[in-house]
């Protein structure tokens, strides 16, 4: 005998050691059951096949073994179907339980005609062996075998598609390979029964399909697998040294090898404590992974609500708000008639209360839009010197209030930039920034100044204060949603701390950069905004 007829012994030792394995890991658990029947099923066919190799001059007993693999073989398909319903983890379809006990019901008929002559009859010889002809049934047990895998095929599809967690989602991945592997490497076992003389590399699929499959049902408790190996490998261990201690004649060598067995018993014992330990904390770590993932889900769950919320509230504000500055507007402006002094200066109060609350809205709907990915841009060819200069005078009044210096300086050469962008978005994001310093300025100016940066790509929008100034240490997250400057929180309380996210937000997608700087508390600031620029006219 040479290796290639080992391989069959080989390989059906294997396999029902791994059905042995996942046996004892899940002994009530169905889908164990049912893949070390699989594998015991396999590892029958695979010693079957090592017999046949064995015994390549006795043809009456070569039959007889062929005739006796075709027992297990027969049940493949209604045990492969088996084995797709189990791993449902919903209720299946009443067609599939239908499929699946008319698996049994054909593989049974199956069993009965292979005695016949009906189904295998006389032999084949081929250089590498005996092989038996097949017969009517056998060609009807083809027909019904890849029937059944087309059925495993659609149900698996079926699965996988219902399934959402990615870890299961891989594990299918494997069992379906491993399958795959097994019906279409094992289908050319059948090649020699029609003459066609290829060597029953087959017999291969059994062991590969069997590592493969035990790998995918165990992948989650790999420790364990670890855990028996070791165990076994220790047990073994043990047994062996005892024999040589009992058929030890001499006493120093009996002395010898007790003190070894006794040292292995102590660290076997230890080692196999420790691996149960270090199993013990893997599974207290995944279940704490998996608190933290479910409270992780149900935070966003309320962060989406809060955002839903946050939307909604802001659109119902919306047009109320309007409607309270525009009335306030027509009548400082004289539309209703004249109004005294004293009611004109309420009117103002509640004008720039209700233009606060809009500001307010507008930051909150664009939070919510930048978080639902739902902020659209329409993009056209703006010239960022009128922009500017419309935000300039409207905010003028503002300044003026105050009695602070405020200035819009361009280089002649640069006032006919175009950028590309959102008039509305980037009216809003330079007017956050320009609104804020003036908002943080008591005394003193707020000076904007537009030109070029050194390398002529890009629009540099300046605006500088005497305001109350930025800790230095504050200056990386002030761009942060609802994040405020600590003497900010101080100055003006109704400040949400929203402005800054959303205009950083609006330039980043218009690929521009914004940034502040300052020299700490009381020193003014400088925030920086930087566009590219699309063309000059």
């Amino acid at each position: 005998m040479n290796i290639i007829t080992f391989l069959p012994l080989i390989s059906s030792v294997i396999t029902l050691f791994l059905g042995f394995v996942v046996l004892l890991k899940g002994r009530k658990q169905k889908i164990n059951f049912l893949f070390f029947v699989f594998t015991l099923l396999i590892s029958l066919w695979l010693f079957f096949t090592f017999l046949i190799f064995s015994n390549k001059t006795n043809t009456d007993l070569v039959i007889f073994l062929d005739k006796t693999i075709y027992v297990w073989v027969v049940l493949m398909p209604a045990i492969i179907y088996h084995f797709a319903t189990s791993l449902s983890p919903y209720d299946l379809p009443r067609y599939a339980k239908v499929i699946r006990a008319l698996g049994y019901l054909i593989s049974f008929v199956f069993l009965l005609s292979i005695p016949t002559s009906l189904f295998v009859n006389g032999v084949f010889v081929y250089k590498w062996g005996i092989h038996t002809k097949a017969q009517i049934l056998h060609h009807v047990f083809l027909f019904y075998f890849f029937l059944y895998f087309i059925f495993w095929i659609f149900l698996m599809r079926r699965i996988y598609k219902n399934v959402k967690n990615i870890n299961e989602k891989n594990k299918l991945k494997i069992i379906i390979l491993s399958f795959v592997i097994l019906v279409v490497v094992g289908s050319f076992g059948f090649l020699p029964a029609y003459e066609i003389p290829i060597f029953p590399f087959s017999y291969l699929s059994g062991v590969i399909f069997s590592m493969l499959l035990a790998y995918a049902i165990l992948k989650y408790r790999l420790f364990d697998i670890k855990i028996i190996l070791t165990e076994m490998l220790i047990i073994s261990l043990w047994i062996i040294l005892f024999v040589e201690l009992v058929v030890t004649d001499n006493f120093s060598d009996f002395i010898l090898k007790f003190v070894i067995l006794f040292l292995s018993i102590l660290l076997g014992i230890f080692l196999i404590r420790s691996m149960h330990k270090e199993v013990k904390r893997r599974e207290e770590a995944e279940y704490i992974a998996l608190k933290l993932q479910l409270a992780n889900e149900r935070l966003r769950e309320l962060d989406r609500a809060k955002t839903d919320f946050i939307s909604i509230a802001s659109h119902q504000l919306r047009t109320p708000l309007t409607a309270i500055k525009g009335y306030a507007s027509m009548i400082l402006e004289g539309t209703y008639g004249e109004v005294s002094t004293k009611i004109r200066g309420v009117l103002d109060k509640i004008y720039r209360s209700s233009q606060r609350l809009v500001f307010l809205v507008n930051d909150l709907l664009n939070v919510s839009r930048i978080e639902q990915g739902r902020m659209k841009y329409e993009e056209e060819d703006i010239r960022i010197v009128n922009l500017v200069k419309e935000i300039y005078d409207e905010l003028k009044v503002n300044a003026d209030r105050k009695k602070l210096k405020f200035s819009f300086f361009v280089d002649p050469d640069d006032a006919d930039i175009i950028v590309k962008g959102d008039y509305g978005k980037l009216r809003q994001a330079i007017t956050n920034i320009i609104d804020n310093s003036i908002k943080y300025t008591d005394v003193g100016y707020v000076l904007i100044s537009l030109k070029k940066d050194e390398t002529k790509k890009y629009v540099l929008i300046t605006i500088r204060d005497s305001g109350i100034g930025i800790d230095p240490k504050k200056l990386n997250t002030i761009f942060e949603k609802f994040e405020r400057a600590e003497d900010a929180i101080k100055t003006h309380t109704e400040g949400s701390g929203l402005g800054l996210f959303v205009a950083k937000e609006i330039i980043k997608h218009h690929k521009g950069e914004i940034w502040a700087d300052s020299k700490g508390k009381g020193q003014g600031a400088i925030f920086y905004i930087k566009l590219p620029i699309h063309k000059e006219l």
